[in-house]
């Protein structure tokens, strides 16, 4: 593995679609699942910034080997995912 560290930042809340966007199928597996894969191709060290839909998402990333971080500020923007 490369020295290289990953970000994921999930925690939007998809207010204008309505339903978790993190949680959308594509090929029969959520978005989320599917970067989080990618990324761990890459890299041993990924985190995922979760923030809207917190526990939903949690429940599917969970059993990667990988950090989760709740933004409970998650509603002023990326900004402060990133922070």
């Amino acid at each position: 593995m490369s020295n290289l560290s990953i970000i994921i930042l999930a925690a939007g809340s998809s207010s204008r679609l309505g339903t978790p966007k993190q949680l959308l199928k594509l090929n029969n597996t959520t978005l989320l699942e599917s970067i989080t894969t990618k990324a761990l191709q890459l890299s041993s060290d990924v985190t995922v910034v979760l923030g809207g839909s917190f526990h939903k998402c949690y429940e599917v990333i969970k059993h990667f080997d990988i950090n989760i971080v709740k933004n409970e500020n998650f509603e002023t923007g990326m900004g402060s995912s990133i922070a």
